[in-house]
């Protein structure tokens, strides 16, 4: 299996004044790419919806290459990079689709907590599920080499 990406037409209301996909917009991005690498790996939105296992995050960064213009098609791809359990670590591309230019990456870190925001270890509590977790971010390395 190769890195999950999914594709994301770039709406108007997305950009700011120099008709440039405003900065903010690339993390609703990496968001909806995980959603999706989520239901990707046989999981459904409506186990997150139950809200017995959190994914806060807990830290976020952008590094911009080039922008994202309106209409032109971006590509997102979302990797696992660290999964412990408690803590997972995606990372992500943005890549205008057409040219399969570069245009951004980044990457989140999410706690993993109850609905109460305590920590809670992922493989202890739902085994199946983070081994599919651990499962992607074997693949993923594998992909990269």
């Amino acid at each position: 299996m190769a890195i999950f990406s999914t594709d994301i037409f770039p709406r108007y209301a997305e950009t700011d004044q120099m008709g440039v996909i405003y900065h903010s917009n690339y993390f609703v991005w990496f968001e909806y790419a995980r959603g999706i690498l989520y239901e990707h790996l046989g999981f459904s939105a409506q186990d997150l919806s139950k809200g017995d296992v959190l994914f806060p995050v807990r830290r976020v960064s952008c590094e911009y290459l080039r922008p994202a213009r309106y209409g032109r098609m971006v590509r997102v791809s979302v990797k696992i990079v660290k999964f412990s359990g408690v803590r997972i670590v995606y990372e992500y591309e943005v890549h205008e689709k057409e040219s399969g230019e570069l245009l951004a990456r980044g990457s989140t870190e999410h706690a993993i907590t109850d609905a109460d925001l305590n920590i809670l270890n992922l493989k202890a509590y739902r085994p199946s599920e983070a081994k599919r977790y651990l499962e992607y971010m074997e693949e993923c390395k594998l992909a990269e080499t």
